[in-house]
């Protein structure tokens, strides 16, 4: 299990770290006013996010935490093992999308304030996610 536990912390600093680029990127490259409304795009990209942290959520809890109990007891079990990584990874990569929900908008000309909101609702995610030793 103390592999498993390394092996998705790191798994984890890659996906902070990528998604720090992200917003590096989208904010450091010129911008160019959006030639249309993109309210539309906004709140469908905001109910797509919303539906990701609920995912996140939802899978986290039947993937992770319902392992977790069986490792306490087991710590060994390759099945379990395998549903909890599995669990880490969904969860990170659903909380990456919301912070390349915030990216896309920027490059279609957004404000800084209209994708922040991604940005930060990605990084709280993320950061809550951190793996721990069942």
């Amino acid at each position: 299990m103390a592999a498993s536990l390394k092996l998705a912390r790191i798994i984890h600093a890659a996906f902070i770290a990528s998604a720090v680029l992200y917003v590096v990127i989208a904010e450091t490259l010129e911008h160019r006013q959006a030639a249309l409304d993109l309210r539309p795009v906004y709140l469908v990209l905001l109910g797509v996010a919303t539906l990701c942290a609920a995912t996140a959520f939802v899978l986290r809890r039947k993937f992770v935490t319902a392992t977790e109990e069986l490792l306490r007891l087991t710590p060994q079990d390759a099945a379990a093992i395998q549903r909890w990584r599995a669990g880490q990874i969904i969860s990170l990569a659903l909380a990456e999308a919301i912070v390349l929900f915030g990216f896309v908008l920027r490059f279609l000309g957004a404000r800084f304030g209209e994708s922040a909101a991604f940005y930060v609702l990605g990084f709280v995610l993320l950061l809550g996610f951190w793996p721990k030793r069942p």
